[in-house]
C-alpha cells in the first residue's frame, strides 16, 4: 500500500503530506473494520465446549464470597 501513496521521487513536505494520507487511510480502515468486530465480539461461545466446563460454570454461579468467609471465619 505505501506504493500507491509514496512515490520514489517524492522529497520534503510532499513526501510528507503523502505518508500522512497513507497513515490516515490504513486507520479509517483499521477503524471501519474494528467497529463490527466490537459490536458482534461475544463474551463466550453459544454452547459450552465440554461437559466439565459447562458443570464449572454452574458451580461459580452458585458460588457466594459471603458464604465462603462465614465458612472460613466458622473453620
Amino acid at each position: 500500500m505505501p506504493a500507491l501513496f509514496v512515490g520514489d521521487n517524492d522529497r520534503g513536505e510532499v513526501a510528507e503530506e503523502h505518508i500522512f494520507n497513507l497513515l490516515m487511510c490504513l486507520a479509517i480502515i483499521s477503524t471501519a473494520i474494528m467497529i463490527p468486530v466490537i459490536l458482534t465480539f461475544k463474551d463466550q461461545p453459544p454452547t459450552f465446549p465440554s461437559y466439565s466446563q459447562e458443570k464449572n460454570s454452574i458451580l461459580q454461579k452458585h458460588a457466594s464470597l459471603k458464604k465462603d468467609i462465614i465458612e472460613i471465619v466458622k473453620n
